[in-house]
């Protein structure tokens, strides 16, 4: 399902939309997606109260509610992205001020590619003196670029962002960035395993946890023993509250710890962790 976006919907409770197809397929959009429709009644809250009392201020909390809103009705899509600019010269430096030879700069941008809805910004960036390259994705809203996936079709690589929106890369692996189609998938499912008491020391330890969202997913966590190694498993229980689904794709995040797995009902499956006393961040793509 595409959604329209934030200004189209409030254009739309405006009754500003010029486009009169638009309008109309927006309006049949909303009468069927409780997340639009959902923004577009807080919305007009914040315009009704902003002319019955222009002195009352709506909170913070109400805009981080509406914008939560706005990124669970956009969950799951994938992004295309637009190249911006590239740098065809990366491994050119300049001069030193004081002419004593080459001054090799601390990194370098290849390439800078860019999504208009949501507003996100991926730098592809060369760090000279690490001898690597990375990924930055930047936007206005931490939560959609960080632990997304970010794909480049034509080689089958994919990359998972950090907690910032960054990603390491072995220097060279991109190829060449200019010919590439970038796209940025978002998780359907968002879990977040906050640090629990746990002993891996312990032979018989074993720490089982159950994480469910509003939408009825629930994924079952068990933290194993010191035998099985720094491990959890993970088996997914239901998705939209069923227990029948095709394949799903499962990412642990963890510092710089990164993996991604396909998962099937039913099926347990081991992903290494640094410290199971630290938040783990667990996301779906079906």
């Amino acid at each position: 399902m595409v959604h329209p976006t934030k200004t189209e919907l409030k254009l739309f409770v405006g009754n500003k939309l010029a486009d009169g197809e638009l309008a109309r397929s927006t309006e049949a959009h909303i009468a069927e997606c409780e997340f639009c429709r959902e923004y577009c009644d807080l919305y007009r809250q914040e315009q009704a109260v902003h002319s019955e009392a222009e002195a009352m201020e709506i909170t913070e909390y109400d805009r981080w509610k509406a914008d939560r809103i706005h990124n669970q009705a956009i969950a799951g899509q994938v992004i295309s992205l637009n190249v911006m600019s590239i740098n065809r010269s990366p491994e050119q430096t300049f001069m030193a001020a004081d002419g004593g030879g080459k001054a090799v700069r601390p990194a370098a941008s290849l390439a800078t590619l860019y999504s208009e809805e949501p507003e996100m910004v991926l730098r592809v960036m060369r760090d000279f003196e690490q001898n690597i390259d990375y990924l930055q994705l930047i936007g206005t809203d931490p939560e959609l670029t960080a632990h997304v996936l970010i794909q480049i079709p034509e080689n089958k690589r994919e990359y998972v962002t950090d907690d910032f929106g960054r990603v390491v890369v072995p220097k060279g692996e991109l190829g060449n960035v200019e010919t590439l189609h970038w796209e940025i998938k978002l998780p359907d499912i968002r879990f977040d395993l906050p640090p629990v008491v746990y002993d891996p020391e312990h032979v018989e330890s074993v720490r089982e946890v159950t994480l469910e969202t509003d939408q009825n997913d629930r994924i079952l966590v068990t933290l194993a023993s010191r035998t099985a190694g720094k491990q959890i498993l993970i088996r997914v229980l239901e998705l939209d509250g069923q227990t029948n689904y095709d394949s799903v794709r499962v990412s642990i995040s963890q510092e710089q710890v990164h993996e991604i797995k396909d998962v099937t009902p039913n099926q347990v499956v081991p992903f290494a962790i640094i410290d199971p006393n630290q938040r783990i961040n667990i996301r779906l793509y079906r």
